[in-house]
């Protein structure tokens, strides 16, 4: 199944490469038949690259460690779960993965924009870009990352899954990023298209508008899911901040916002909207606004947050104050070991109180991670006890531990969930805001 995931990945390629030759003769010759066949070939390059990315989800749930990407992202004690996820976490899976929703998105917008496009022309050239896209993608994943490569000799185990990417957002994040940035491919194709043609009509300005909408609130919901991701994991951060997807779907998210907000500018502007549409604008613009200022808020409190460094014998008690003034004690209830195949895992768990109220039990982990025959190939993860209200978190992230004593770092800080809800409110806001009016599709 590895080799047949290979030499689909290379079939792909040659079929976008040839989709994207068919679609240009297509649009210089004024022939609809080539402009259509290189359609189907895109459709036939989503056939294989399907096929590619089954081939390397049966190498990762077969533990066939003589493929390199495997040895090097999964091991026997990794969970099937994860294993799944640990198709896209490296360079080479994410290319692949990249690439199939290319394909997908590419082969969609091809079929619709040869039949809706009334410049025949232009909707060739939207092929051949598609197909020039899908095989820039393609090209990256076989010559720059293959992840089908060879070992020499196979090794009895793999290296692993990272730790700082066995969380259950890894099965959502990532994916979800991909999708946004790929369905990129269809606006961006019908603009370059316009561009060589000369030619960008009010229809094809709603259709694009209307298909930048998509990428626009799957990117907005990954980053809004990234940074949660990154908060409830410190050292994810320095984990994917460098990361090729992550550069790219940032820089789509700003290009596709200021072309909506030029758009949302222009449409109101040069047209008289119905009542419902006015409702629905100035509900967006609310919204959005609401969103803004609760951000702004938690930014102002940052100030106010407090942080301290302690160490702590067990049954030994810690007192602070927290950002709005109250008194805290927290109380060590001692370190716990669990030893588990392919894991240590070292907890210390708090009893704290505030204002002599009784709190719910706070409780942060170490976390090693075992190689084959024992070695500790990744530095151990924190994993941070968090109590969240909407007056602050009570952040406990523990250091080291050691016989009857702890290190640790307890943060408190002030109105975080209301950054989460002003997130949700500025996308939701700027789906009602940039939603495009019915009366555009007519167009």
């Amino acid at each position: 199944m590895t080799q047949l995931g290979e030499l689909s990945l290379w079939i792909a390629l040659l079929m976008a490469a040839w989709c994207t030759t068919l679609a240009v003769q297509g649009a210089l010759m004024r022939r609809e038949a080539l402009t259509k066949s290189g359609a189907r070939g895109l459709c036939a390059a989503l056939l294989f690259t399907a096929t590619s990315a089954a081939g390397l989800g049966t190498a990762f749930l077969g533990d066939d460690y003589s493929v390199r990407y495997v040895a090097m992202h999964s091991s026997s004690n990794v969970e099937t779960f994860y294993k799944l996820c640990a198709f896209w976490s490296g360079g080479g899976g994410e290319l692949l993965l990249a690439s199939l929703m290319v394909a997908a998105v590419g082969s969609t917008a091809a079929m619709i924009g040869v039949r809706r496009d009334a410049d025949r022309a232009r909707g060739a050239w939207t092929v051949a870009t598609l197909g020039l896209i899908l095989s820039a993608a393609l090209a990256a994943t076989a010559f720059k990352a293959n992840p089908f490569a060879l070992v020499a000799r196979a090794p009895e185990d793999g290296r692993g899954l990272d730790p700082i990417l066995r969380h259950p957002m890894m099965a959502i994040q990532p994916p979800l990023m991909l999708l946004g940035a790929a369905c990129t491919a269809s606006p961006l194709a019908m603009v370059i298209a316009a561009l060589i043609r000369r030619r960008f009509d009010e229809t094809l300005f709603a259709r694009v508008r209307g298909s930048v909408l998509v990428p626009w609130g799957l990117l907005s919901a990954a980053i809004l899911l990234g940074a949660r991701w990154a908060y409830v994991s410190p050292g994810l951060r320095a984990a994917r901040t460098g990361s090729p997807a992550v550069i790219t779907s940032a820089i789509a998210w700003l290009v596709l916002t200021v072309f909506l907000i030029a758009a949302e500018l222009r449409l109101g502007a040069r047209t008289p909207l119905a009542h419902a549409d006015v409702t629905r604008r100035r509900a967006g613009r609310l919204l959005a606004a609401g969103g803004a200022a609760l951000c702004l808020i938690v930014f102002a409190a940052r100030p106010l947050a407090k942080d301290y460094n302690v160490q702590i014998n067990d049954g030994e008690q810690y007192r602070a104050k927290d950002a709005w003034g109250h008194a805290w004690t927290f109380t060590s209830q001692g370190t716990s070991r669990l030893e588990r195949q392919g894991d240590d895992v070292i907890a210390l768990a708090l009893l704290p109180t505030r204002d002599g109220v009784r709190q719910p039990f706070v409780a942060s982990e170490s976390r090693q991670y075992y190689g084959a025959g024992g070695l500790d190939i990744y530095p151990a993860q924190t994993v941070p006890g968090i109590r969240s209200t909407i007056a602050q978190d009570l952040f406990v992230v523990l250091s080291d531990a050691g016989e009857g004593r702890a290190v640790l770092r307890i943060s408190f800080k002030p109105l975080v969930e209301l950054a989460w809800i002003g997130g949700v409110l500025l996308a939701l806001g700027g789906l009602l805001l940039f939603w495009l009016p019915p009366s555009e599709y007519a167009t």
